[in-house]
């Protein structure tokens, strides 16, 4: 989201530069926050995901946070916002929703859905299909 704003923030400054001054200074403004923004989120996601056992069938979202310890199977589906906490276990074919998370050494089988804003407890596990 970061590049597109800076992107958009960029264009919008030359638009304005070359037809209206007034329009260059927020459009600076925007283009300056967004890049800032850009930066600070890719170093973000780059720490976040760093050495997990995530599987390259897996879908992440933007924003996950998945610890370096924790396993993610093929098909797995964590959406954007979600955290999967250390030694935690996504088997294949799971959805981790939006904001939820799952705590240390917890596993969640095959076939689960864990809703939003949902926390699975430190070593629980979420049954086979439960939702």
């Amino acid at each position: 989201m970061g590049g597109g704003l800076f992107l958009g923030g960029a264009s919008f400054g030359l638009l304005g530069a070359f037809t209206t001054d007034w329009l260059f200074i927020p459009a600076g403004t925007l283009a300056i926050g967004s890049g800032v923004l850009f930066l600070i989120r890719s170093a973000m996601g780059a720490a976040g995901g760093a050495g997990a056992n995530v599987n390259a069938a897996a879908r992440i979202g933007a924003g996950a946070e998945i610890a370096s310890s924790a396993r993610i199977e093929p098909g797995a589906v964590i959406e954007m916002g979600a955290t999967v906490q250390e030694e935690a276990v996504i088997e294949s074919n799971t959805v981790i929703r939006m904001g939820a998370t799952v705590q240390r050494g917890a596993t969640v089988q095959q076939g689960a859905v864990v809703g939003w804003g949902a926390t699975i407890q430190e070593g629980a596990t979420v049954e086979r299909g439960a939702s």
